[in-house]
């Protein structure tokens, strides 16, 4: 039976004649927010600050009464104010006349104070809670003369914040206070007197001039107390029960009242609580990242030192610690001396500090290298004989799939998800351990706690009893209300309350304090992997298992920077490859000096800092100006250009590397590298300086066969020309030269294998593959006919065109906050023209222009559809110039597609997911974010998208708002979401400037899954490209090379590093959906002796010629270097 039965009864307002009335009756005007009041059942407040002087609020009181024999009346209200050593005025105004000035208090106090004004009024503060951020609240009493009111009618109050640019707050609550009496069995045992007690609260709200009164409970003795203004509790305790008992209390007050009050005693649960303490990395928010880096490192040495102060106390109050991330971490060791290096390995062992396996509190944004290369601190562990079994994700509503699979390579088996819950759904209606599966069968144990600052809720950073006691009871109390089925929870905190906060040892005196006059619940300090081992070792074998992917809810916020999204997602693709070619080298024979292994891990390292949840001030929304705003933002687009610059600069030192390997001709010749496993064909698109060949010059791109090599204008630049050049059977993992021949060096070559040119009409876009249709006043297609299925691909009953812009415009911020979105407005943007662009050997296009709301003033949007000759491929690209604007707005591009019994799925990191089946319940189902490709798939034919820009979706209609348990993808209707500024902080609150996005598209009779990875993944990472110039003779390389190949299954490529031993670690993820033998040979076919490893390089197994590889599993694998040289 449930410890927190009660029984409540309503007292009237005070004895016949008093002259306390409501002060509260309903709001007039002023900002509204959820927040707790003095008394538990009232919960929201109008609230004004002193930042601007127009700033108010205002509300009517009750209808006041007249009292014979009184010249006074007395207002009664909840209030709560800022307690801040920075004091500001607050106006009080009656009936529209100022009546007082009152200021906040410079300290938390409990007690009363009282502010004169004018006329014979005056205002009354009873404070009788303190918060857990030491804020006020209570009751406040307004004393005004009858001259002063109308019989019958409500006064006008209404409270004016003084002009200071101050946060500085005061809140009247929402509710009128009523007297009455509620008891509470409270879910404890105490000790007192050698016995072991039940406590019940009396909570009694009395709203009057002071009055005594006499409890008498009908298990034991009466007790008189005298009550004051406000909220008066009384603590009775009653013997242990070991079942539920009924009881009554009887309280007679002192001006002739009586009341009885029933009650339910239930025994009590042997409650043991785990306290966690850790500090929450954010990476920025609170402080610029600059000054919050260097603090994480500086909390490890503070760790240590209050582990030292606490070895005294009893065993479980003895300071404990977790490191939230582990990038501190790895930092710390490389710049502290031994000695302090073996204090913390000693900690570990003794089990008061614990270290974890996350970078740092990490988004969607990161692909699955990205993830990988996240977990290079362990490194630095190892190197130091520093254990880690824990992964700990905080904040965030969501983590990727895949590192369930790279957890188990490690030796990590606990993932501890303590998320936030703003703006987001959380999975489970209770603290829950579960397995969490990936794709592979692979799993690890998973604890949802609660927030990951539940403890700074209760106030335990305080050490106050008054404030953690009634909270700490009322968790419980809400826990076995929703039938948690434990004795134990872990509940975690930090030592102030506050992101960014020093470790604290304030709790661990509570601690001492609690467990001396509590038996039941108990409080433990500890790390934070203690309660989930302890579950899986006694449930284990009952635990549900959820295969399901965990997307994350503030991945919306990613859109709030697109440029930047954009440069993340090509960077991270870029740089991929660029370590391909490094491994190619290594691969070849030639010399790779070991310091680019941390050149790559410092790029990526700057990429993965891009990727953390942070984006920015804690006001960047409120105060977009601010210093603190602009200053974080800086520091944090910052993380992206360097990474972007990085990966250019190391482009080059690899090609620097392995050019010896790459046939240079007495005529200038193009290098094609494929970084994939398997031979390619496609688009590669290479940059030719002018001193090569100049745009007016004539030239030919010709294979070692002669055959002309169909290329196209990409892009023109003054010291050069991109071209875009459609290249066959690339070699796997390797390169194909082309010679390049300009003007009189030109011999007859085989001509051009042209595409069949059908007829162009007005309006309509066509090749062999497709016949599209545009419709301006659409903004995009009104018909996609795949000609050689024969099936139309566009929704006609559609609402908006096919790759339409539609521009998405909000009422306001709030209505998300609250979880509805009941105020928004969508309008499509219509083209007013379009022009056709040239039609060469490698595509025809035209273009779409319009404008809209979105875009800059006089500037115009641009759609351009591409329709490609040597692959069955369209792409929409868009160009707009947006105008800035804080108001809330987003823009997407619709792509409604008509496909009859459709399935619907996307890549996340780790692997494909059914929106519908493949997600954990109440995880992100309004957006997603997609990694590579998008597939639909019907028996009526398939689609694949992909973009290598756009990184957020939403699938069936547009679904923001809808905050569903699970999405439900009713239609085969696709919305690439191009940005927003719908955060209330953190997060951009615009965006301007010229932005630019790719959606690529392709259809087939069908979609197999490992056809569609292909496409994402060869879209998104494309060929490598190295013109040379005209040599005096040739170096007589190969003109095509291929140096790995697989054999045994469908496997991509995710990366390939060059390892300082000089072997070469592979990180491979099966595609096809079946358990595989895989064999690595080289180029000239000799199988290579390979070897299992975890993600950081270290072999698992024993090198043979095959190993076994698991269906939908991601592997890393060590070539043995011996074996290919």
């Amino acid at each position: 039976m449930c410890a927190c039965l009660f029984a409540l009864s309503l007292l009237l307002l005070g004895p016949q004649g008093s002259s306390w009335q409501g002060g509260y009756l309903e709001d007039v005007a002023g900002e509204i927010i959820p927040y707790d009041s003095a008394l538990p059942e009232v919960d929201t407040a109008l609230l004004v600050r002193s930042r601007r002087a127009e700033d108010f609020i205002e509300w009517r009181t009750q209808p006041l009464q007249m009292i014979e024999g009184t010249d006074h009346i007395d207002l009664v209200w909840l209030f709560g104010m800022d307690a801040n050593p920075r004091q500001h005025r607050f106006t009080l105004h009656g009936n529209g006349k100022p009546w007082l000035v009152f200021e906040n208090p410079g300290i938390a106090e409990f007690g009363h104070w009282r502010v004169d004004g004018d006329f014979g009024i005056h205002l009354d503060f009873h404070v009788t809670r303190i918060d857990r951020h030491e804020d006020v609240f209570g009751f406040a009493v307004l004393r005004v003369p009858v001259s002063k009111i109308m019989p019958g009618e409500s006064l006008h109050l209404k409270v004016e914040g003084e002009s200071a640019g101050s946060s500085i707050w005061y809140m009247t609550f929402r509710a009128h206070p009523m007297e009455r009496i509620r008891l509470t069995s409270r879910p404890a045992l105490l000790k007192q007197d050698g016995e072991a007690w039940q406590p019940i609260l009396a909570d009694i709200v009395h709203l009057g001039d002071p009055v005594s009164v006499r409890i008498h409970p009908s298990w034991g003795r009466k007790q008189m107390i005298d009550l004051k203004l406000g909220a008066n509790q009384v603590i009775l305790l009653h013997p242990k029960v070991d079942r539920a008992v009924r009881q009554e209390v009887s309280f007679q007050f002192s001006d002739g009242r009586k009341q009885a009050v029933p009650l339910t005693v239930p025994p009590v649960r042997p409650w043991m609580v785990y306290l966690v303490q850790h500090t929450h990395t954010d990476l920025g928010y609170t402080r610029p990242q600059t000054e919050i880096l260097p603090d994480h490192l500086r909390y490890i040495d503070y760790a240590l030192d209050y582990c030292d102060w606490t070895d005294s106390y009893p065993e479980d109050a003895k300071f404990r610690w977790t490191c939230e991330a582990s990038w501190p971490v790895q930092e710390w060791l490389r710049f502290r001396p031994q000695s302090q290096i073996d204090r913390l390995r000693r900690r570990i062992k003794e089990g008061r500090i614990e270290l974890t396996a996350m970078f740092a509190n990490l988004s969607e944004l990161l692909g699955e290298r990205a993830c990988a290369a996240s977990l290079q601190p362990l490194q630095e562990f190892r190197r130091h004989d520093l254990p880690v079994s824990v992964a700990m994700q905080d904040d965030v509503n969501g983590i990727a799939w895949n590192y369930i699979d790279y957890f188990q390579d490690l030796g990590v088996d606990v993932l501890n998800m303590g998320q936030h819950g703003h703006r987001a759904l959380i999975p489970f209606d209770h603290p829950t351990a579960f397995w969490w599966q990936a794709p592979s069968g692979s799993r690890i144990l998973a604890w949802r706690p609660d927030h990951y600052n539940t403890g700074n809720f209760w106030g335990l950073h305080t050490a106050r009893f008054q404030t953690i006691e009634p909270a700490l009871f009322g968790y419980l109390q809400g826990l076995e209300a929703k039938n948690y089925p434990l004795d134990e929870v872990a509940v975690q905190y930090s030592g102030v309350f506050l992101d960014n906060a020093p470790p604290g040892i304030a709790a661990n005196d509570f601690i001492r304090h609690w467990n001396e006059r509590y038996i039941w619940p108990r409080l433990r300090s500890a790390v934070v992997s203690e309660l989930p081992r302890r579950i899986a070792e006694e449930s284990g074998a009952e635990l549900a298992i959820f295969q399901a992917a965990w997307p994350d809810w503030w991945s919306d916020g990613l859109g709030s920077a697109p440029r930047e999204a954009a440069a993340a997602r090509r960077c991270q693709n870029e740089l991929a490859a660029v370590e391909h070619l490094v491994t190619m080298a290594s691969l070849r024979g030639l010399s790779v000096p070991n310091a680019i292994a941390d050149e790559f891990r410092n790029a990526w390292q700057q990429l993965v800092f891009y990727g953390e949840h942070t984006y920015g001030a804690a006001e960047s929304v409120r105060d977009p100006s601010a210093e603190n705003s602009q200053i974080q933002w800086a520091q944090k687009s910052a993380f992206v250009w360097e990474a972007v610059k990085q990966t250019a600069m190391l482009k080059e030192k690899a090609f620097g590397l392995l050019q010896p390997a790459l046939l240079r001709s007495v005529k200038p010749t193009i290098a094609v590298v494929n970084p994939d496993l398997v031979s390619r064909s496609g688009l590669a698109r290479v940059f030719v300086d002018r001193t090569i060949l100049s745009r007016e010059q004539d030239f030919r791109i010709i294979d070692s066969e002669g055959v002309q090599i169909p290329a196209q204008l990409w892009k023109a630049q003054h010291d050069g020309n991109w071209w875009a050049i459609s290249v066959r059977d690339v070699p796997a993992f390797g390169w194909r030269s082309y010679l390049l021949e300009v003007e009189d060096q030109m011999e007859k070559v085989s001509d051009i294998e042209n595409s069949e040119m059908a007829a162009q009409v007005e309006g309509i876009l066509e090749n062999r593959y497709y016949r599209l249709q545009i419709d301006l006043n659409r903004g995009g297609l009104i018909s996609l006919l795949d000609k050689e299925l024969g099936r139309e691909f566009v929704d006609e009953q559609a609402s908006w065109g096919f790759g339409q812009l539609v521009h998405e415009q909000l009422g306001n911020r709030w209505q998300l906050e609250r979880f509805r979105l009941d105020d928004v407005r969508r309008t499509g943007l219509k083209a007013d023209r379009w022009v056709r662009g040239p039609t060469g050997p490698l595509w025809r296009s035209l273009t779409l222009y319009g404008t809209g709301a979105v875009c800059e003033q006089g500037s115009e949007f641009s759609l351009e559809i591409r329709l490609y000759e040597q692959e069955k491929k369209l792409e929409f690209r868009y160009r707009l110039r947006k105008r800035p604007e804080l108001a809330p707005e987003g823009l997407y591009a619709a792509f409604p597609f008509a496909l009859p019994d459709f399935e619907l799925k996307y890549e996340t990191a780790g692997g494909p997911v059914d929106p519908e089946t493949d997600m954990l319940p109440r995880a992100s189902s309004d957006w997603q974010a997609v990694q590579r490709f998008i597939q639909l798939d019907s028996p009526h034919g398939g689609v694949d998208l992909s973009s290598e820009e756009i990184l957020l979706y939403q699938f069936g209609d547009f679904q923001l708002g809808r905050f569903s348990e699970r999405p439900q993808v009713e239609r085969p209707y696709i919305f690439a979401w191009l940005f927003n500024n719908y955060w209330v902080t953190n997060f951009l609150g615009s965006q301007s400037g010229e932005l630019v996005w790719t959606q690529a598209i392709t259809t087939g009779r069908d979609s197999e899954m490992s056809s569609s990875t292909r496409f994402g993944w060869h879209y998104q990472t494309p060929f490598l490209t190295r013109v040379r110039p005209a040599g005096k003779v040739s170096n007589g390389q190969a003109d095509a090379v291929s140096l790995l190949s697989l054999e045994g299954g469908e496997f991509q490529l995710i990366g390939s590093t060059h390892l300082q031993d000089g072997k070469i670690l592979l990180q491979l993820r099966e595609i096809a959906g079946r358990a595989s033998k895989l064999k690595i040979f080289s180029g000239d076919g000799k199988a290579l002796k390979i070897a299992k490893a975890d993600p950081l390089g270290r072999v698992t197994s024993s090198f043979n010629a095959e190993i076994q590889t698991r269906a939908k599993a991601t592997t890393f694998v060590v070539l043995n270097r011996d074996s290919w040289r």
